[in-house]
C-alpha cells in the first residue's frame, strides 16, 4: 500500500466536527498537524497510512432512567473518552488520530438540577483534559510501536529457529511501552545532546511505573502482556528459547534507539529492566527465579 499521511495540513478544530441540530459545543479538540519530515522512510515504505478521525460526544438524557449520558452519533451510550491514537494492521500499518467533541443537547438547558450541572462541569472538565493533550506526541508514540514492531518480526526471520524466554518476551513489552512513552517527550522537548535524551528517558521510565494507569499493561495474569505472551507462545511453539539473549540483545537496541538529524542515538543502557515485576506476573508465565533485567546480567 502507498504511504499516506492525512495529518500533515492542519486537521481537527470545530470545522472538523459534524454539529447536530439542536445541540451546542461546548468542548473541542484543537487543530495540529504531523508533516512528512517525521516519519521515517523506513516507515514510509512499509506503507504507513496516518488517519485523522473526528468522534462527537453528545450530553443528552437516557431513555430509561432521565440520567445524564454521553451519546455518539449513533445516538448509543458510551463511557467517556480516553484513546488519544490508536495503531492496527488491517494488511498495512495504520494510525488512527482520534478528535473529540462534546456538545450538548439544546432541550437540557432548563431543566438541569445543580447536581447535573456539577455532573456537565465533570464532563467538561474531562474533555478539556483530553483537549490539552498534543495529538502530535501520540502519532510519535505510536510511530515508536511501529517501528519495534517491524524490529520483532525482522528479528524472528533472523532467528529463524528459536525464540525469546517469557522473560525476555516480557522485558521487551516493558521496553516497548517505556519508550514509546520516552519518544514522545524526546519528540516534544527537542533535545540535542545524549545526556539530556538519556534524563528524559531515565525520568519518563520512572513515571511510567509509578503510574496507576499504566498497571492494566502487566499487573497480574489478566492484564495486556500476560495475553501477549500467550499468543507468542502460541505462534513460537516449535521454536527453540534463545539461551544466549542474543535476539533480546538486538531488539533491545533497537527498540531503544532516536534518530535526529541524520544521527542515531542508543539509549538501551539507560532503560533499567532491574525492578519487580509483579508475582502474579511471574508466575503466569512460569518464571519462578527473580529476573535480573540488567544488561550487564546478559554478558555473563
Amino acid at each position: 500500500m502507498p504511504f499516506v499521511n492525512r495529518l500533515k495540513n492542519k486537521c481537527g478544530g470545530k470545522d472538523a466536527f459534524y454539529i447536530a441540530k439542536s445541540t451546542s459545543p461546548l468542548v473541542w479538540s484543537d487543530e495540529f498537524s504531523y508533516p512528512d519530515s517525521l516519519i521515517s522512510q523506513k516507515q514510509k515504505d512499509k506503507g504507513v497510512r496516518l488517519l485523522y478521525y473526528p468522534m462527537v460526544y453528545t450530553i443528552k438524557r437516557d431513555e430509561k432512567d432521565g440520567s445524564l449520558v454521553l451519546k455518539d452519533i449513533s445516538n448509543q451510550n458510551q463511557p467517556l473518552p480516553k484513546t488519544l491514537a490508536g495503531f492496527k494492521d488491517v494488511g498495512f500499518p495504520q494510525i488512527t488520530v482520534y478528535g473529540y467533541m462534546l456538545a450538548i443537547d439544546d432541550g437540557l438547558k432548563e431543566s438541569l438540577s445543580a447536581q447535573e450541572q456539577k455532573k456537565i462541569e465533570a464532563f467538561v472538565k474531562h474533555f478539556e483534559k483530553i483537549k490539552a493533550q498534543n495529538p502530535a506526541l501520540s502519532v510519535a508514540h505510536e510511530l515508536t510501536h511501529l517501528d519495534n514492531r517491524t524490529a520483532f518480526l525482522e528479528a524472528h526471520k533472523k532467528f529463524e529457529n528459536l525464540k525469546l524466554s517469557p522473560e525476555d518476551f516480557l522485558k521487551l513489552r516493558f521496553a516497548d511501552e517505556i519508550f514509546a512513552s520516552a519518544k514522545e517527550q524526546l519528540v516534544a522537548q527537542n533535545p540535542t545532546t545524549q545526556e539530556d535524551m538519556e534524563k528524559i528517558v531515565r525520568d519518563i521510565q520512572q513515571n511510567w511505573l509509578k503510574d496507576e494507569n499504566k498497571k492494566h499493561y502487566y499487573q497480574d495474569e489478566s492484564s495486556d502482556f500476560a495475553s501477549q505472551l500467550d499468543q507468542y507462545n502460541n505462534i513460537t511453539k516449535n521454536r527453540k528459547v534463545d539461551s544466549k539473549h542474543l535476539m533480546f540483545q538486538e531488539l533491545l537496541d533497537a527498540y531503544t534507539s532516536f534518530e535526529r538529524d541524520g544521527k542515531t542515538y542508543h539509549l538501551s543502557s539507560v532503560i533499567n529492566l532491574d525492578f519487580n515485576m509483579p508475582e502474579k506476573l511471574k508466575k503466569y508465565a512460569g518464571i519462578s527465579s527473580p529476573l535480573s533485567f540488567s544488561k550487564a546480567s546478559l554478558e555473563r
